[in-house]
């Protein structure tokens, strides 16, 4: 388990969010940490991809056998962006299409907060989390930290 520590960290200051909320095209690292009513744990990082969507924005799918997050980026201010997807469970090859199914149905936003480095965040996810937020970091950034 790791913990974050309080304000050290742009991921966990509400106040950072830069320009360029929607991540590009391409591939990524991606590291939940879910909040309850213990501590913050941090999932392994997983790989995950961003493709292209037909109204701008991207398709964010990651790859990995646990409960994930899969869904669309849409763009809306130059520092937030809008995620709408579901909740992907293990053995599913695709992931269900959000508005299907409320009870896997996760919203949430999307900020960059540093060079080649996004947060969304997702609140009241389901699944006992009172908050869930998702790292996403370009590929090399993430395999050297």
């Amino acid at each position: 388990m790791v913990s974050p520590g309080p304000g050290s960290d742009p991921l966990f200051n509400p106040d950072v969010a830069l320009a360029g909320a929607t991540p590009p095209a391409g591939l990524f690292r991606c590291r939940r940490w879910r909040f309850d009513r213990g501590e913050p744990v941090a999932q392994a990082w997983l790989r995950c991809r961003i493709a292209p969507a037909e109204r701008g924005g991207g398709v964010l799918s990651v790859a990995g056998e646990g409960q994930r997050p899969d869904g669309t980026i849409y763009p809306d201010t130059d520092a937030r962006a809008v995620f709408l997807g579901t909740w992907t469970y293990p053995g599913e090859r695709r992931p269900m299409i959000y508005g299907r199914d409320a009870r896997r149905d996760v919203p949430g936003l999307v900020e960059r907060i540093g060079p080649a480095r996004w947060r969304m965040v997702l609140p009241y996810s389901g699944f006992g989390a009172v908050l869930d937020v998702v790292e996403i970091v370009g590929d090399d950034a993430a395999s050297t930290g």
